[in-house]
């Protein structure tokens, strides 16, 4: 049976899969979303993990990413050797029957996780492994929403055979390059300055304030109003009025406000989508945890 006090939380490597005597090894992975803007739309997402050890050449199948839905913690446990067989637990350690040593139970022994997996992979050889897919984009969607709180995942292995364990870079590994890395890719939220109520649509009197400006010649900046301007001349030091667009002169022309008009209810076409592309490291306190994590 799984060790229900052996963890991982600051070795080098992680496992997941079988040992010998087919008991089960899972890792846990977490990683910080605070780079990605609210209401940010994830279009990608692409998560990285190093095998490291040599001489494990079959391939081995049913590696799956599963989210987490319990907070657990990392700990200091830190076994010596490959690690496989984890360390007594430390005081924050997560291990088989424990999200927080020892204090905070898991649910369910060996983690408490959402059932469906989010990604899945091969793995063999000593390499570079990429889990992806509408799951994972599914994942960090709702956490960057605040849908669902953000655990992590799980990398579980194939469970039902013996000896299918494979070891994984951790957060603390010697080389920053073998480290798991999560690349997300995500259009940043869309804010047109004349929709004063963030509501996605332009009312009548967001019409009449840019006609507001175009009446008085200008418009400058002034925090406390209802979009962060005032009519006439004054200082130009926050962003730029979405309506005067072409050329950008703190004015409103003509033409600006038959654009406006033209809007309508939809703001999409105001301002051209800007793809970015985050590449979130795991921090050295928030990678994961076991045997690695579970052993």
């Amino acid at each position: 049976a799984e060790d229900a006090n052996a963890a991982n939380g600051s070795g080098e490597t992680v496992w997941a899969g079988t040992d010998a005597n087919s008991n089960a090894r899972r890792a846990l992975f977490h990683f910080a979303l605070d780079t990605i803007p609210a209401n940010a739309i994830i279009t990608n997402v692409e998560f990285e993990v190093t095998a490291i050890t040599e001489g494990l050449e079959t391939f081995c199948p049913n590696f799956e990413l599963h989210r987490l839905t319990r907070t657990w913690s990392e700990g200091p446990g830190n076994p010596e050797g490959d690690e496989l067989n984890g360390i007594d637990a430390f005081i924050g350690d997560a291990t088989w029957t424990h999200a927080i040593y020892s204090g905070s139970l898991w649910t369910t022994p060996g983690g408490d996780w959402v059932g469906a997996p989010s990604s899945g992979n091969s793995v063999g050889p000593a390499a570079k492994y990429a889990f992806t897919g509408p799951g994972l984009i599914e994942d960090v969607q709702s956490w960057v929403d605040g849908a669902q709180d953000n655990h992590g995942w799980g990398l579980f292995g194939l469970e039902t055979h013996e000896d299918t364990a494979r070891p994984f870079a951790s957060s603390e590994a010697s080389k920053p390059s073998f480290r798991p890395l999560l690349r997300v890719s995500y259009t940043p939220p869309v804010h047109v300055a004349m929709d004063t109520n963030d509501s996605g649509s332009i009312s009548l009197t967001e019409v009449l304030r840019v006609v507001q400006f175009y009446n008085s010649n200008g418009f400058h900046c002034q925090a406390g109003t209802e979009d962060g301007y005032a009519p006439g001349p004054g200082t130009e030091d926050c962003a730029q009025y979405t309506a005067d667009y072409t050329p950008q002169d703190w004015r409103v022309s003509l033409g600006e406000i038959r654009l406006t008009g033209r809007l309508g209810g939809a703001l999409a076409g105001l301002l051209g989508a800007h793809f970015r592309a985050a590449d979130l490291a795991a921090p050295d306190n928030l990678s994961r945890f076991g045997a690695h994590g579970l052993a």
